[in-house]
Order: structure tokens, then sequence, then C-alpha cells
């Protein structure tokens, strides 16, 4: 799927706070990875806890409703969009691609939109076809497209963008076309605009190496880097194809087949290039202004290891194993977008330098409440080291975690125990409030609020987290700041103490 691979660039001096506009973070994925609705539920529920809240999925217009219904409602009960890349009736192996007409392309994809208006919102008018147009075109002008193949392609497009818009009329359903392209081929989508292919959000996919240069400023892309190029299309951009060139490396079906292979492991070289590469060039994403850049969906959530030997890099793109066991690449995504990280996780980001604490605090404070998207199983790690002083044995990190999983117990009633526990009576006797050394990976700002949502159960106020913070800043201990958590008027109200 991803043949073009594309050039980015070095970080930009900015930090993450400077991004100028909203934006959302996303992850690819393929039908046999939601077969079911459990599976879907599933996958929902991870990428909720990360603040995962784009899933770009390949539909064709013949798909079983019932299956997608089901599938797409599984991802929005957790407050997750799905963007259909919605492919054409007669999908091929044609170099040139379809063999569809307009008219078989309008009457399938009005079909589908139609039954789908109310759930699907964005709908993608195929995936990367410039390249079955002209393969290995990165063409900034039109002329590579303007030949029988392209004609054909762009009547078939058009078909399914005037189907998209006839429903969006005849329904008043706020639905939006994306139509995309590779590299530097902007000609494609001027091509597509000649041809009267209507679309209202330019797609983009990058695939970056480390060493390449900044995607805002190269030349290789135009004048001004390629945002300054994309700006002649006066529509917001979502990049639904991102990662790092890395995977590539070694794969001997591609152009890379000679250079090191990728490893798929954590510590190995080419993969650590693959976690910098990320960083770097999303940074770059989130730091430019020329353009609208909605967000960044990631390819893909999970390997796979079935494509192999045919392609191994399609086999390994994932950022997880499988759905029980997350990589690097997740932690760093879940890094930026918000979302939650255990403390383990944390500390393989922040280890790298690839994201600060305070960077990751911020993060998860802009993307909304920590209280809100803490997992039990966090709660219960960090309660046991604010509480009893330790890091939690496994049985215990187990069993009260299933409680809250359950609904056998609250959190409230969690902690209530722990207080009534003489581990903890020989701590209060004897004035021990100190955290766990674990606890030390967390910046100043980063514990506070970590505190307040494990101890009092909520986000810190702004004086209360500023005024705690400064105090840390100046040489108060943080088991101070436990204790007077803990022995606050609001904690002995919240447990009865």
């Amino acid at each position: 799927m991803h043949r073009l691979l594309l050039v980015m660039g070095v970080v930009c001096a900015l930090g993450l706070a400077s991004r100028a506009q909203a934006f959302d973070y996303g992850v690819n994925l393929h039908p046999p990875h939601v077969s079911t609705v459990d599976k879907a539920r599933q996958t929902a529920l991870v990428l909720s806890q990360r603040k995962v809240r784009t899933v770009r999925l390949d539909v064709a217009p013949n798909a079983n409703l019932t299956w997608l219904t089901q599938v797409v409602t599984a991802f929005r009960d957790q407050g997750i969009a799905v963007e259909a890349m919605l492919y054409d009736p007669k999908v091929n192996n044609y170099t040139c691609g379809t063999q569809a007409t307009e008219q078989e392309a309008y009457t399938a994809t009005y079909a589908i939109v139609n039954a789908m208006r109310t759930l699907i919102t964005d709908w993608e008018l195929q995936n990367e076809r410039q390249l079955k147009v002209a393969p290995g075109s990165s063409a900034m002008d039109m002329t590579p497209y303007q030949n029988d193949c392209g004609y054909r392609e762009a009547a078939v497009t058009r078909g399914m963008s005037r189907a998209i818009r006839d429903v969006r009329t005849n329904t008043g359903a706020p639905l939006r076309i994306i139509l995309g392209f590779v590299g530097r081929g902007y000609g494609f989508l001027d091509f597509m605009l000649a041809q009267g292919v209507q679309f209202d959000v330019v797609g983009y996919h990058i695939y970056p190496w480390l060493q390449h240069p900044s995607l805002d400023a190269d030349p290789w892309f135009g004048t001004g880097g390629l945002f300054a190029n994309l700006v002649r299309f006066n529509r917001p951009v979502r990049i639904n194809e991102f990662n790092c060139a890395e995977v590539y490396s070694g794969d001997p079906n591609t152009p890379y087949g000679a250079q090191a292979d990728y490893e798929n492991q954590p510590g190995r070289p080419v993969t650590e290039a693959c976690y910098a590469s990320i960083n770097k060039h999303l940074r770059v994403i989130l730091a430019q202004t020329k353009v609208r850049v909605e967000g960044v969906t990631f390819y893909e959530l999970l390997d796979q290891p079935e494509l192999l030997p045919h392609s191994e890099a399609e086999s390994r793109f994932g950022l997880m194993y499988d759905l029980n066991t997350p990589k690097v690449q997740l932690m760093l995504v879940s890094a930026f977008a918000g979302g939650s990280l255990t403390a383990a996780e944390r500390t393989q980001v922040t280890s790298r330098n690839l994201l600060t604490d305070a960077e990751i605090t911020a993060n998860q404070l802009a993307a909304g409440s920590l209280a809100r998207s803490m997992t039990h199983a966090d709660y219960v790690a960090y309660l046991y080291r604010f509480v009893l002083g330790r890091d939690a044995d496994a049985g215990g990190q187990q069993a009260w975690t299933q409680q809250l999983v359950s609904g056998t117990s609250t959190r409230v009633g969690v902690q209530s125990a722990f207080l009534a526990s003489s581990e903890y009576a020989y701590r209060r006797t004897n004035n021990l409030y100190t955290p766990a050394p674990s606890t030390n990976v967390l910046s100043n700002t980063a514990f506070v609020t970590h505190a307040y949502v494990v101890l009092l159960g909520r986000d810190p106020d702004t004086s209360g987290l500023n005024s705690y913070v400064s105090a840390l800043n100046s040489g108060t201990t943080r088991a101070a700041v436990i204790r007077s958590l803990m022995t606050s008027t609001e904690y002995r109200t919240r447990y009865g103490q």
C-alpha cells in the first residue's frame, strides 16, 4: 500500500505548546482486524485509553452493512470516529486500476454512503490512485495523468464524488469527501479538479526517514516546502497515513532491501531510529502553521505477520504486535495524544528523550481530564506508590484492578481498604508519607497532578497545582505534599477519616 517513501524534516525549535489548532490522532485498520464486533469493541477500548480519536478503515462498496454498522457503533461508543477509505465497485489488479464506469461508481457509492450517512462523516475516494495511473510518479504538474488510464480513473472518482455530494444535498448529512496523494504529486489533485472531481479535504501520506531534511522547508517539495505548496488547494489536510520509513529497511520487496534490516524490537538500532523519526517529524507537523492539518493517522495499529514473506514492511508496521502487546510507537503516540501511560511506559518515552515528562503531562491536561483517562490498573499502581510508599506486588495489583474492572468495588472503596490496612496504619503512626521511588520519574507538575487524581479523585485546580509545584521547586519534599493532601479536609471527607 505504501510504495513511495517521502522526505521530511528536522525537529523544529518550537515546543508542542506552539501548535495553533485542534489536532487528533488516528490509526489505520483493515476489516480482518475488526472482523467481529467483540474485536471492534476491544480495539476501541484500547484506543480510547490512548486518546486515539480516529480510525481509518478500508471499506468495499458491497461491504456487509450489518457488520459495518456494528463496528462503527463500537468505535463511536468510545468517542472514536471512523473514516471510510472507500474502494470503487470494480477493484482489480490491472496496472491501470479500475475498470468501472462513472455510473457504476456513482450507483455503488450512493448506496453505501446513504445507508451509513448517520454513522460515517468522512469518505475518502480510494487509496493512492495516483500511483495506479502513473506508477512511481511524483509529478508537480498534470502531465503524467493525462492519458487513457487517467481519464478513466477521473471518471470513476467523479462518479464517487458526485454520489457523496448528492447524498449530502438530499439528506442534509454533514458528509465530507477526502481525496489523497503522496510525494509531491500535486498534479494529481490538479488533474482531478480539472476533470470535475470535487472534494473537501486533502489526504496525504508521509513515510519519512530520520536523516531527511525538513518537510516544511525541503525544496524537493517545491519552493517553501510541502505545506507552502498545499496552500494552493485551500482545503484542510488530513495526514491519514504516517509512520517512519525505517520499517522498509531491509525489505527485499522494496528498493531498500540491501539496507540493515528493521528489527521490530526496542533497543535495536534501526528500530530506535524509527522512534526518533516519528518524534522528529511529528513535531514538524505540529509546529507548522501554513495549512490546517486536522490530524495524523498512523499506519497502522497492528502488525500483520500473515503477509510474510511477500511484504516484510507491511507485516511490521504496527504500533502494537497484537492488541495485548504495545510497542514503544504506541506509547509515543499516547504521549503526544495525551492518553494513558503507565509509569514504565512513560519512562520508555522520556528515557529516549522523545518527550519530556512535562510535555507528556501538558498533553494529558490539554487532551482533557487525567482523572477520566486514568485506567483502573494505573489507579491501583499509583495508589500503592502514594499511600503505601511502594510498588504493587503482582497479586495485589491484579486483585484490586479486577475488583474495579468487574464493578465489585469503586475507587473510593479500594482506597478506603488501603487506609484500613495495618501497613498504612504503621506508616501513619510513624508519619511516613514518602512515595515510592518509582514516582521519581514524574516531573513536579506530573507528580502533583497524579497525586490529586489518585488521592482526591479529581484533576488539580490551577491554584492548587501552581502552589504545590512552586513549593516543590523551592525545596518542599514530595512526602510533605502527600501528607498535606491526605490530611486535608477534602481527603478526610471523601474517605470518612
